[in-house]
């Protein structure tokens, strides 16, 4: 892994690496930090709090979610959502945090600019995470984007096909994961690539 504030890259998956404590303070440069903001995401946004009964959270379950962009002032839970040979076309957008339970199958929304994640969660503790994905066997396409707090993938068996991380962190655990950075590769390989 890469130095302080430092920047892994292998080809389209970027995983932004600096050290451990404060983030408020960071001194380098940062080319990925600042590619999106969440004033844009809420201004296009489908939906978003007042259109749900919880008005700090919400959560999306099942097969009749609707597609679109959803944008929460507090956190986005996602429970099954997607599957049965296709995907829900999905953008989340979440002061808080975004997390994924369950088995989904999910694409950016149409309007997403390839994001289906994006927490603006700022964690100063090292054990915090913005986008957390601790169930099994989901299949996640494009870009989770948490640029101030750690992403956590674990369970088993889950792909980001396609996709890119960026993020202070990412702890990888579990078993069986795949992450497809381009067109290259196969979405559903027989064997998977084992990361710990």
């Amino acid at each position: 892994m890469a130095a302080a504030c430092g920047i892994d890259r292998c080809d389209k998956f970027v995983v932004k690496v600096p050290s451990c404590g404060t983030r408020s303070t960071r001194a380098c440069s940062d080319p990925y930090k600042d590619i999106f903001f969440v004033a844009d995401f809420a201004a296009k946004a489908d939906f978003d709090n007042s259109d749900f009964d919880d008005n700090d959270d919400i959560v999306l379950s099942g097969d009749d979610v609707e597609d679109g962009i959803y944008y929460s002032t507090g956190k986005i839970l996602v429970d099954n959502v997607g599957g049965s040979g296709s995907f829900a076309k999905l953008t989340l957008v979440a002061k808080g945090t975004v997390e994924y339970k369950g088995n989904n199958y999910i694409e950016p929304a149409v309007n997403g600019e390839g994001v289906i994640a994006f927490s603006d969660y700022a964690v100063t503790l090292c054990s915090n995470f913005g986008v957390m994905l601790p169930s099994d066997f989901n299949v996640l396409k494009g870009l989770i984007y948490a640029k101030e707090a750690d992403v956590q993938w674990s369970g088993k068996e889950n792909i980001l096909d396609k996709g890119s991380v960026v993020a202070v962190r990412v702890q990888l655990n579990g078993d069986d994961h795949l992450i497809v950075a381009d067109d290259s590769g196969p979405a559903d390989p027989p064997d998977m690539d084992h990361f710990e």
